[in-house]
């Protein structure tokens, strides 16, 4: 069992960092819109939803189309035991429009340039972080706050500043944590 926290908190307000993190949230945006089209040109209902995943091992892709129903569209086919379907390998058209869209923006690896690591060891686990935007006060700069588990990455300092644990458990105390999940947000 470990004395201390179990997590490091780090945060920049460089132009840098929340270009970055604008782009970002930018290219997510144009990416579900591209999706959103593609889904539609391929037949399939408004609301249809993908599966990605967010590991620290690889980028962040597309696994598939979420798809429960035990009928397949015609070219797609289910992937293994899961509620995903992807195309057939022999659907060339197809399986190369999926293709263009594997790769999904992610800021953890936009990141990386600006001194935070994309993600660390810790003990025998991978771990990466956590992400939140943030403006401390109503006149205050804009910062971007992330939140490391089991590890402390030694971020540069060109970019970010090491939060104090009595700056961030002051802030959560009066209510205002920048981690704190508000409905209207997704995790990114």
């Amino acid at each position: 069992m470990s004395d201390g926290p179990d997590f490091a908190i780090y945060k920049s307000s460089h132009h840098d960092v929340l270009k970055a993190w604008e782009d970002a949230h930018t290219n997510r945006a144009a990416y579900n819109d591209r999706m959103q089209a593609q889904l539609a040109a391929w037949g399939f209902p408004e609301g249809t939803e993908i599966v990605v995943t967010q590991s620290a091992w690889v980028t962040t892709e597309l696994l598939g189309i979420y798809w429960p129903k035990r009928d397949v569209p015609e070219g797609w086919r289910k992937d293994g035991r899961h509620t995903r379907i992807v195309p057939y390998a022999k659907q060339k058209q197809l399986s190369a429009e999926y293709g263009a869209l594997r790769k999904v923006p992610d800021l953890r690896r936009d990141l990386v340039a600006l001194g935070m690591p994309h993600h660390m060891f810790a003990g025998l686990y991978v771990t990466t972080y956590a992400t939140a935007a943030f403006t401390p006060s109503e006149f205050g700069d804009p910062e971007i706050w992330v939140k490391w588990h089991n590890t402390d990455p030694l971020a540069s300092d060109q970019w970010w500043t090491k939060v104090k644990l009595s700056e961030y458990y002051a802030m959560v105390e009066s209510g205002t944590d920048p981690f704190a999940k508000k409905s209207d947000e997704t995790d990114e």
